[in-house]
């Protein structure tokens, strides 16, 4: 199941969502340093900040903006270039990525729920058409 931002008027509320969720994809903020103090499995993106300037815990993946900025980092919330670097970011690069963690996520069950265990797919059939969610959570 994809959860939306939960708890932006508490902070005990918004720790308990991001505890709750298996894997988080933030941009460079709170959210993101949180999910890597509980133990989750991040997808970082960035524009116009520097992965450089955090550790991973080797429990993170980075996509970056595909928007090219000679101003790159800024850390500005609105770009002097008047260019949206965030909307750059490579969608299917995130899901790939998601999809890998999910994966070997499932695959490490699996290894552990003995030979009898039978996998079912990772993403949900699609009926008539039109695709049915797969989660995070």
């Amino acid at each position: 199941m994809v959860s939306w931002q939960q708890g932006k008027n508490n902070l005990f509320e918004y720790m308990d969502w991001i505890h709750s969720c298996r894997v988080i994809i933030s941009n460079d903020s709170l959210g993101l340093h949180m999910a890597f103090a509980f133990g989750k499995e991040v997808v970082g993106l960035f524009g116009p900040t520097d992965p450089k300037e955090i550790y991973f815990y080797n429990a993170g993946h980075v996509v970056f903006s595909l928007q090219e900025c000679s101003l790159r980092p800024c850390l500005a919330t609105r770009c002097g270039n008047g260019l949206k670097c965030m909307e750059k970011i490579d969608l299917n690069q995130v899901e790939e990525i998601v999809l890998s963690i999910f994966r070997s996520s499932t695959k490490a069950q699996n290894n552990s729920r003995g030979a009898d265990y039978q996998e079912r797919p990772l993403l949900p059939i699609v009926k008539e058409g039109i695709p049915t969610a797969y989660g995070l959570l």
